[in-house]
């Protein structure tokens, strides 16, 4: 793909691996190939803190998604250029196991997202749409929240490695 040449493509896609999309990765090869799609990257999620929640892969499943589409990669080479990648969900606690995980394997990219913080010993989604979230978070303050969102942010860029890939760093699901 020449830098100068404009071409469509997503690196931001999540499968049925993270619990919360449904479809195989090479559902989405096929269809992105049939659309036009030059470059498509996945970015299946992993955390390391134990929320209520549970849409991230545990190390197992990381490993079964990173061969896959390897696999998957080089069988669709001739037609389209597919990355595998991870997001990262931000726990300002615990760098360390979030720094194993990405060791594991040399991923294409990483992204950061940060959909949670504590605030009163309550775990705010703040990434969700669900309202009952929504007005959890606003009776938080929104501006105290907002500060710490982007706060733990800049100190997981700085303390969250990615030694062979490039790096991302946000939430875009919205």
């Amino acid at each position: 793909i020449g830098s100068n040449e404009l071409f469509l493509s997503d690196l931001h896609i999540h499968t049925k691996y993270c619990n919360h999309a449904i479809g195989d990765i090479e559902d989405y090869i096929l269809s992105g190939i049939k659309k036009g799609f030059k470059l498509l990257g996945f970015s299946e999620h992993i955390e390391t803190a134990a929320y209520h929640r549970k849409n991230w892969l545990n190390k197992e499943e990381l490993i079964i998604y990173y061969n896959e589409g390897i696999m998957l990669r080089k069988k669709y080479e001739e037609k389209i250029k597919i990355l595998i990648g991870i997001e990262v969900g931000l726990n300002p606690n615990d760098y360390h196991s979030t720094n194993e995980l990405i060791a594991l394997k040399p991923w294409d990219y990483v992204g950061l997202s940060h959909h949670y913080l504590y605030s009163n010993n309550i775990c705010l989604n703040f990434a969700s749409t669900v309202e009952e979230e929504i007005e959890k978070i606003k009776k938080s303050g929104v501006n105290s929240l907002t500060t710490r969102y982007f706060t733990n942010l800049l100190e997981g860029i700085k303390k969250i490695s990615d030694p062979d890939g490039f790096f991302l760093a946000g939430q875009s699901d919205k």
